[in-house]
């Protein structure tokens, strides 16, 4: 007998929303009478007594029927719009949504949160791919609007949202679309400009593709997503590091970066998925070191500070980059070079040659930067003890 009341209870709990909406007055009562929760959500998280009021009005039967039971008020607010949230046509969607969005921040509709974030999770995923096709539509006015679209798309989305596969591939198009070379991703940077934009050298279409980056949107996106984001980690580093990027698109490429190398866990495993991603992009990182924006230089040392307990598993050519950076003229440049070698210690040991060159170096700063990072390297510098000795006959005295 319990273990029949239970089921009865499951089956209204199912039915109840699906009675609500087609005000079935009797059966829903009957429902209810079985211990139904009146307050019950179908998949979409919308309530059964937010169907009674958008479709059947307040004094409907259902309607009344599940207040009196305990249904929470509430969810018959703002009802209609409930609803128009997950309308067929994606201009009432998103409208509906959007009125709902500035509702919730006011603190108002406290009942549709979670069905909002259902929604937009929805609205999501059937927009999506009408948007990727758009980014390559022959009327150049298409392809903005699709840009613009997709940037406000991510930008507004919540964490939830953002799991979806589909966005995740979408970010990676995106990206890897304006880190194309001028031959192999022609097509596609073509995609992202009108023709009468272009001046020649492919410029036109860089600056149009680049308003997705250029708002931000796209690094936020990826910071949000977080080790989610290590499949475009190498596309973000080839964007840097293409000399055809314009400084802005190249300053948000940086950001991004940045923001997903704040999720490198030290205790990870280094063939992690974002670990690994960040080991194989590290010689292109190491090379943005010396870059002439000060942003893009903070961004690959920040990137590279994170591998420190994963150094050893960096390939050895990286260490003797950075250590080739600790003599570049740019200001700072040396101080991020030396930051990242003693952080890894040991783990930079590949360096040690390259270190005790620049025990050779003319100016004395470059020694002292030298003799620090060797110290760093623990037994790693044995090899090069001899010339440390010789180093110390140098006129500089901190040498």
């Amino acid at each position: 007998s319990g273990l029949n009341q239970i089921f009865k209870r499951l089956i209204a709990d199912e039915v109840l929303p699906l009675l609500a909406q087609t005000g079935n007055g009797p059966s829903l009562r009957k429902a209810l009478e079985s211990q139904a929760d009146p307050n019950v959500a179908d998949y979409r998280k919308v309530r059964a007594l937010t169907y009674a009021a958008a479709l059947h009005g307040p004094h409907h039967d259902v309607t009344r029927a599940l207040l009196e039971s305990g249904a929470d008020a509430a969810a018959g607010d703002e009802a209609p719009d409930v609803l128009r949230m997950f309308d067929d046509e994606a201009r009432i969607r998103e409208a509906a949504i959007g009125r709902m969005r500035r509702r919730v921040r006011r603190g108002a509709c406290v009942a549709h949160v979670e069905t909002l974030v259902r929604a937009e999770m929805n609205h999501t995923k059937l927009y999506l791919p009408h948007l990727r096709k758009n980014l390559h539509d022959l009327d150049g006015s298409v392809r903005h609007a699709a840009i613009k679209a997709l940037s406000c798309m991510i930008r507004r989305a919540p964490v939830e949202v953002l799991q979806i596969a589909t966005v995740v591939e979408t970010l990676r198009e995106m990206v890897r679309t304006l880190a194309a070379g001028p031959e192999a991703g022609n097509r596609l940077r073509a995609s992202f400009a009108d023709e009468d934009s272009d001046d020649g050298d492919g410029r036109g279409a860089w600056r149009v593709g680049l308003v997705v980056l250029c708002h931000g949107s796209v690094a936020k996106a990826l910071g949000k997503l977080g080790r989610r984001a290590a499949p475009v980690v190498g596309d973000l580093a080839g964007l840097l590091a293409d000399t055809r990027t314009p400084s802005t698109g190249r300053l948000a490429a940086a950001r991004a970066l940045g923001l997903v190398s704040q999720h490198v866990s030290p205790s990870a495993p280094p063939d992690g998925g974002l670990e690994r991603a960040f080991i194989e992009a590290a010689p292109t990182i190491a090379n943005l070191l010396a870059d002439e924006e000060e942003a893009v230089r903070e961004s690959a040392a920040s990137a590279l500070l994170k591998l420190r307990t994963h150094a050893k598993a960096v390939p050895p050519v990286v260490s003797c980059q950075i250590a080739g950076t600790l003599a570049h003229d740019i200001s700072g440049v040396g101080d991020l070079a030396l930051s990242v070698l003693c952080a890894w210690g040991e783990g930079a040991g590949p360096a040690a040659p390259c270190l005790a060159q620049m025990l050779k170096h003319g100016h004395a700063r470059v020694v002292r930067a030298a003799a620090r990072s060797l110290a760093a390297l623990g037994e790693q510098a044995a090899p090069v003890a001899c010339e440390l000795a010789q180093a110390m006959a140098h006129s500089d005295p901190a040498v």
